[in-house]
């Protein structure tokens, strides 16, 4: 019976049983885009992706990605997780200690590179997130501090709510530390009356550590992610909303850094890299990345 091959990998880590893990389907070709929901439904990971052959001159290979409730545009870690696998299988071309990809994605290609060890094992990856947009908030801060079991008190007054992102979007909420971070329980029922079906549907909750990092949660019910271990689409517009709000300082280079820890509250710590290269005021690029740990590989019956 014809089998189909696939590896999982903790994204956003550097040791196995963290981060946010991802089932990478190394030849999905002629699978249907229900087969691969479904799959995705039955493994239910945050996501699965799925590799394809290219449809376009500017991509090496096409990168279908679905959570357990639908397929998604772009994501942060399973792109980085499948870069990861990619390189570790010996499938990507090498150019010294990198080895580089560009996915046909449903926001056009996306380009990554994976950094190797001097055996030529992967290390950690990163990817070139496409630029985020933001719009205005549904709800204001008191309806937010309910929407998180919070309270008002406990949503900051800046940077502003927003919506954000590219592909997938989220609505923004600061929150005052990190106490209010850990302390934030999603009211599926205000959500459900409030924002399912919306932009703002991911909520994406945030605040400032005593050591500059940032921390964070972000929820997706309505992709069958109650919450989320690692979010990289949602942590390149965060990097970049902060920048754009002057409370993240850019160096002589025209890059801010930052990291983002996120999952600890659900037994899954993950930590993101994120450089938001700015030139005069204009935002000009975001690259998303981190560790990577391989952990299984299996074998699917084909639907």
């Amino acid at each position: 019976m014809d089998q189909l091959e696939y590896v999982v990998v903790d994204v956003f880590t550097d040791r196995p049983f963290a981060g946010n893990p991802l089932a990478v389907f190394l030849d999905a070709s002629g699978l249907t885009g229900d087969a691969m929901q479904a799959i995705a439904r039955e493994l239910n990971l945050s996501e699965t992706t799925f590799v394809l052959p290219t449809e376009s001159d500017d991509a090496d290979m096409r990168l279908r990605i679905f959570t357990p409730g639908g397929e998604l545009p772009t994501a942060g870690h399973p792109t980085v997780g499948t870069a990861f696998v990619l390189a570790a299988e010996g499938r990507l071309p090498v150019a010294g200690h990198t080895a580089r990809v560009v996915f046909g994605q449903g926001v056009g290609p996306v380009a990554a590179e994976v950094a190797l060890d001097g055996d030529g094992s992967p290390v950690s990856a990163v990817m070139d997130a496409p630029l985020p947009e933001f719009g205005p908030a549904p709800v204001d801060r008191e309806e937010a501090a309910a929407l998180l079991s919070l309270e008002p008190g406990q949503v900051a007054g800046s940077p502003p709510l927003e919506v954000g992102g590219r592909g997938a979007t989220f609505l923004y909420v600061p929150v005052t530390d990190v106490e209010a971070v850990r302390a934030a329980r999603l009211r599926t029922d205000l959500w459900a009356a409030r924002l399912a079906g919306t932009s703002a549907a991911n909520v994406h909750v945030a605040a400032t550590a005593a050591d500059g990092s940032l921390r964070a949660r972000m929820f997706a019910p309505g992709l069958g992610v109650p919450e989320d271990p690692a979010t990289g689409s949602a942590s390149g517009p965060l990097a970049a909303r902060l920048v754009r709000h002057g409370l993240l300082a850019a160096d002589d280079d025209g890059v801010a850094r930052v990291g983002i820890g996120q999952g600890a509250e659900i037994g899954r710590p993950s930590r993101i890299e994120v450089e938001v290269t700015v030139r005069g005021s204009d935002i000009v690029g975001v690259r998303v990345g981190g560790g990577c740990a391989l952990v299984a590989r299996g074998r699917l019956l084909r639907p």
